[in-house]
């Protein structure tokens, strides 16, 4: 069985995530401050990006497990810190990346292998 993925669920799990270690010392902006789509992408779990606004699109093709729709989100949530911070490069998971995914991975549980 498969969740029910809707953007105001994102956001309700994006904002969960930020009341705890490392998200809640990173100072990232509310939910309602952030674009949540959820799409039907068959190759990609999630992605952000920052146009006029930061926005999160997550797949409800490939993310239909709450372990996979939380462990992306939090992925996503760092790429959105490292673009408040400017930390981004030509690599989309530099050194800082990885980094502060294996704080992630280490903070809830996740497999950094594949995170």
């Amino acid at each position: 069985m498969s969740l029910d993925i809707t953007p105001d669920g994102v956001a309700a799990l994006y904002d969960a995530l930020r009341q705890f270690q490392p998200f809640k010392g990173w100072n990232l902006p509310a939910a309602d401050e952030v674009e949540f789509r959820v799409v039907r992408e068959k190759k990609v779990y999630g992605t952000y990006h920052y146009d006029d606004a930061h926005a999160i699109t997550i797949s409800e093709k490939v993310c239909g497990h709450w372990s996979t729709l939380t462990g992306t989100v939090a992925h996503e949530m760092i790429h959105l810190h490292q673009s408040i911070r400017g930390t981004t490069s030509k690599a989309e998971h530099n050194h800082e990346f990885k980094r502060l995914a294996l704080q992630v991975c280490q903070a809830f549980g996740f497999d950094e292998r594949c995170f």
